[in-house]
């Protein structure tokens, strides 16, 4: 009995759930590139939360930010990079915490300042990108994806970039927008991509957006946004692990 005790006071300490945070919540924050986040007094509601949850989105192409606050039940922290060849490219972070009430207002502005140094030449990416994925067709044109023929929708290639593997490669029938995006949370990470040029779903297509995105510095070599967050966890285990046979000696002995 005492141990199973031990054992509960340990995931407790490792998720957080004793403890509920009063957070920002319920508002969003807009701002220019460059200029720091200031969330106005009585714009955001406060809200009781396992953690708190924050959303920074910056759109290179509008030079301009948005910053989202919430709660979440779960700590995480993923990025998202999401590419338009037709002309858009937004970086977005999204964090969720418990360590204090402000941890997610501290993180959204140091966020903004650290995403809004990053000078990435929007227009020379899509530029590089517009003829590998795109290019005008006639509606009701077939189009030959590097596995077959679509009749509608676009050709999709997603690549793990954790593994280094191939997740699929198909005629995707429900798309129409065509976009490169690569999102990573440590424990997964993809690039994928959408495109309505012959064959453009193809291995070939793959390594040269990945030259390109790693050549901008939007990702590594393999297309993997930076993997700064896996440290944060490897950290949090560790010190939970410690924790955790601290506890089971102390019960021992």
């Amino acid at each position: 009995m005492k141990f199973r005790f031990v054992v509960f006071l340990f995931l407790l300490a490792i998720d957080g759930s004793a403890t509920k945070r009063q957070c920002l919540s319920d508002c969003t924050v807009s701002g220019l590139m460059g200029m720091p986040l200031v969330v106005p007094d009585g714009l955001c509601k406060t809200a009781r939360g396992t953690n708190c949850e924050v959303t920074v989105r910056v759109r290179y192409h509008q030079k301009s930010y948005s910053v989202t606050f919430d709660t979440s039940y779960v700590k995480s922290y993923s990025r998202f990079i999401y590419i338009l060849p037709s002309y858009y490219l937004s970086y977005t972070a999204t964090y969720s915490c418990s360590s204090d009430d402000s941890c997610a207002l501290s993180f959204a502005k140091t966020k903004v300042l650290d995403l809004s140094n990053r000078t990435y030449d929007f227009i020379s990416i899509v530029s590089e990108l517009r003829p590998l994925l795109e290019e005008r067709r006639q509606a009701g044109d077939s189009l030959n994806c590097y596995d077959g023929t679509c009749l509608t929708g676009l050709c999709e290639i997603e690549y793990d970039t954790k593994s280094n593997s191939l997740r699929k490669r198909v005629c995707n029938r429900e798309a129409s927008i065509v976009r490169v995006s690569a999102f990573d949370s440590g424990s997964y990470a993809t690039l994928d991509i959408e495109c309505n040029r012959t064959n453009c779903n193809s291995p070939n297509t793959m390594a040269q957006v990945k030259r390109i995105l790693h050549a901008y510095n939007l990702t590594d070599a393999n297309g993997r946004i930076n993997r700064a967050q896996n440290g944060i966890g490897s950290a949090f285990m560790i010190g939970g692990l410690m924790l955790f046979s601290y506890l089971i000696n102390k019960t021992v002995l």
